[in-house]
C-alpha cells in the first residue's frame, strides 16, 4: 500500500497538536504548514518546529511524538569574495526584475540559502521574513548593497 502525504488540514491539526503557534514561529502557522507539505517528510518537518516540549532527547537522537527526527545539518555561514563595480550608476538603466533558469547545482544552492535564512530568522529590509527563494535572492542583494553603502550589518 502506498502512503499518501497528509492533507493541509491534517498537517495543520498536527501542528496545533504539537503546540506550534504563530507566536512561537513569529509568522503565520499556515506558512509553516505549506512548507511542510512541500517537504519529503512533512511530519518530520513539523516536529522540528515543535520544540523541546514535544520531543524527547535520547542517546540515539531526538524522538518526536511522530517518530525519530534525522539531524539536519546547518552550515552557519559561507564567506565569498564578490567582484563589485564602483562605477557611477547615475545614468544607467537599473533592472528591477530577474527571470532565470537555474542549473541543478544553482537550484540546490538557492534552496540551501533559503532554508538557512529561514532557519536563522532572517528578515528583509522591509521587516518581512525570508519566506521564499526569491526573498533569499532579495536578502542577498540587500546585504551586498548595504555593504556598498557602508552601512550594513546582516539582519
Amino acid at each position: 500500500m502506498i502512503a499518501t502525504k497528509p492533507t493541509f488540514k491534517e498537517l495543520r491539526a498536527e501542528a496545533v497538536r504539537l503546540g506550534i503557534t504563530a507566536e512561537s514561529l513569529g509568522y503565520p502557522l499556515d506558512d509553516l504548514v505549506r512548507r511542510a507539505r512541500e517537504n519529503d517528510d512533512p511530519l518530520g518537518y513539523l516536529a522540528i518546529y515543535a520544540g523541546p516540549a514535544a520531543a524527547e532527547t535520547t542517546e540515539m537522537g531526538v524522538i518526536s511524538p511522530i517518530g525519530p527526527i534525522a539531524p539536519i545539518p546547518v552550515q552557519s555561514a559561507v564567506t565569498i569574495a564578490v567582484p563589485f563595480s564602483s562605477a557611477s550608476l547615475d545614468h544607467c538603466y537599473i533592472s528591477t526584475h530577474v527571470d532565470a533558469q537555474l542549473s541543478h547545482q544553482q537550484g540546490l544552492a538557492l534552496r540551501r540559502l533559503h532554508l538557512g535564512l529561514d532557519a536563522a530568522g532572517a528578515k528583509l529590509a522591509n521587516d518581512r521574513r525570508v519566506a521564499s527563494a526569491a526573498d533569499a535572492v532579495r536578502w542577498l542583494l540587500e546585504q551586498v548593497g548595504a555593504r556598498d553603502q557602508g552601512s550594513g550589518a546582516a539582519r
